[in-house]
């Protein structure tokens, strides 16, 4: 399996790894800044194990932090009835510290809000 390194250690999460993660704010910024910042996201309605079975999100992106638990963090529309592209207010979901997500967003200036 490739998992691409993230900057400052942060990697690819596998899809299995988002499970039971929940909903814990919002990231404020546009398609193209996250594109900028992680790369292409997941396609959620593509045939593979990143396919929405509910089809409430288009696109996402989830990394896993470094720990000896790490911590997922998730990036994501919800619901959207714009094209991914156009949304600049994105869902943050999270599984494990969620007082790294603070420092997570910062390192990568985007802003983050509960």
């Amino acid at each position: 399996m490739f998992v691409r390194v993230m900057k400052k250690g942060y990697k690819n999460a596998r899809p299995t790894e988002t499970k039971g993660s929940g909903f814990i704010g919002y990231a404020i910024c546009t398609y193209n800044d996250l594109v900028e910042q992680f790369g292409e996201p997941h396609d959620r309605f593509k045939e593979g194990p990143w396919k929405s079975g509910d089809w409430k999100t288009q696109v996402e992106w989830a990394f896993r932090l470094p720990g000896i638990k790490p911590t997922v963090i998730t990036i994501y529309d919800y619901k959207s009835l714009n094209h991914a592209r156009a949304i600049e207010v994105w869902h943050v979901g999270c599984k494990g510290d969620q007082e790294k997500i603070s420092g997570f967003f910062i390192e990568h200036k985007i802003p983050f809000g509960r």
